[in-house]
């Protein structure tokens, strides 16, 4: 019975958190500190895997579907000017 209850507060927090306490939470951060969330992954991780997993998880969770697109077609050309 108890497991059945943390599942179901864990599936709660998980719904309330996706769908309004992490916008208003990204907001404040962006009032406070004065960037985007994906310049505030890149300022405190070190480039490698923990920083693509973050990088990739804040894209998953976007709610603008442009936005994601949009960062992942500038990323690429971005790349492919720095090999040139």
């Amino acid at each position: 019975m108890l497991f059945v209850l943390q599942s179901m507060l864990g599936y709660i927090w998980q719904c309330f958190y996706s769908s309004c306490l992490r916008f208003w939470l990204k907001w404040f951060l962006r009032l406070i500190t004065g960037r985007c969330e994906l310049q505030r992954i890149c300022a405190r991780c070190k480039t490698g895997a923990p920083r693509t997993s973050q990088i990739e998880y804040s894209l998953k969770s976007s709610k603008s579907k442009v936005r994601v697109t949009d960062t992942l077609i500038s990323g690429r050309f971005s790349a492919l000017l720095s090999e040139s």
